[in-house]
């Protein structure tokens, strides 16, 4: 059979059968394998949030004469966008904030930009984005 090797990306095998008792040595049968060798696992890139974010006053709560509060809400809405990047395609993608899963994706290309938005509450969170490609290589960003 012999040694071969091959790079990463999507490669097809064909595998031919000949019969040796026929006295012409036909091809009898045939059999094609599509396969991907993917060692590199998906780059995560965040766009949004930056590591600190600082509500403007205008946004802040109003009182009864439409003044800033200094009551500071429960929660404010953060975006969080950010690029996945893969040499071959990318499977799922996993957004945590503080270990709570907020937004998932499947099937995706293999460069894709991707946001969502979630409450945050007036505290230090911890974001953490998991991608996976189709080879089954991972990348946490946290």
């Amino acid at each position: 059979m012999g040694d071969w090797s091959s790079n990463e990306g999507k490669h097809t095998l064909t595998i031919e059968g000949y019969d040796l008792n026929d006295k012409q040595q036909r091809l009898s049968a045939t059999k094609t394998i599509k396969f991907i060798i993917d060692y590199t696992p998906p780059e995560v890139v965040i766009r949004e949030p930056p590591k600190i974010i600082w509500v403007p006053q205008s946004q802040w709560p109003k009182d009864a004469y439409g003044n800033p509060s200094y009551k500071i809400p429960i929660s404010y809405p953060v975006e969080i966008s950010f690029d996945v990047l893969d040499n071959i395609a990318v499977d799922d993608v996993n957004v945590y904030v503080d270990d709570r899963l907020v937004s998932s994706w499947q099937d995706l290309e293999s460069d894709i930009f991707l946001s969502t938005t979630t409450a945050c509450g007036w505290k230090k969170h911890t974001l953490k984005i998991s991608a996976k490609d189709l080879a089954g290589n991972i990348t946490d960003y946290s």
